[in-house]
């Protein structure tokens, strides 16, 4: 794709998510409730930090070296803004330079104070971390996380996975128990939750 083609590509995608922001408007509620859940930037969040939509359009469209030299370029000028490593952090991930995306997350939970993005960045720093089989961290991660927030059902999902990982069964059931009182999930997953409790007390 040529530079003019990106350009154009950009400009419309942006047009079409702040003329969605628009038309969602009467369901913004359950937008925010819906982007809260599964701990990712909603409308408030974006329209707060509206300069950071056009490197997650980026992002979104494979176009990693663009958006990093636009956070890269932001972060220059505002080397405080916890918002803008947190997407670079998501943008290192894609790129697959692991490291660095866990410096910048972890970088970001120093600066940031909006909870959404503080969210996001926790949870991925968790999840990089047991990917790369460092599970004693992402699990002090997680029960931060959950320090901040005892209902989150996405915190509460890490922490199944990551204490799994880690072969701490008694932090896997305590956390299996709590997701099945939330009643988050669907029927299957109630399922296997349950069915993963009997395994673990046998």
């Amino acid at each position: 794709m040529v530079k003019g083609e990106k350009s154009n590509t950009l400009h419309w995608l942006i047009i079409v998510v702040l003329l969605a922001l628009m038309v969602a408007a009467p369901v913004y509620v359950d937008m925010t409730r819906w982007s809260q859940d599964r701990n990712i930037p909603g409308p408030e969040a974006l329209q707060r930090h509206s300069s950071l939509l056009t490197p997650i359009c980026w992002i979104e469209m494979g176009e990693l070296s663009e958006a990093e030299a636009v956070l890269n370029s932001g972060l220059q000028v505002d080397p405080a803004n916890g918002e803008a490593w947190c997407v670079l952090g998501l943008c290192h991930e894609r790129q697959g330079r692991v490291d660095e995306a866990i410096e910048d997350f972890q970088r970001s939970l120093d600066l940031i104070p909006e909870a959404v993005f503080r969210d996001l960045a926790r949870m991925s720093l968790a999840r990089l971390l047991n990917a790369n089989g460092r599970t004693a961290e992402a699990g002090t991660q997680v029960r931060l996380h959950l320090l901040e927030k005892p209902d989150s059902r996405i915190g509460l999902r890490m922490g199944v996975t990551v204490a799994k990982a880690g072969g701490d069964t008694g932090a896997e059931q305590e956390y299996l128990k709590r997701l099945i009182s939330s009643e988050a999930g669907s029927a299957a997953e109630r399922a296997q939750w349950n069915q993963r409790l009997l395994e673990i007390a046998q």
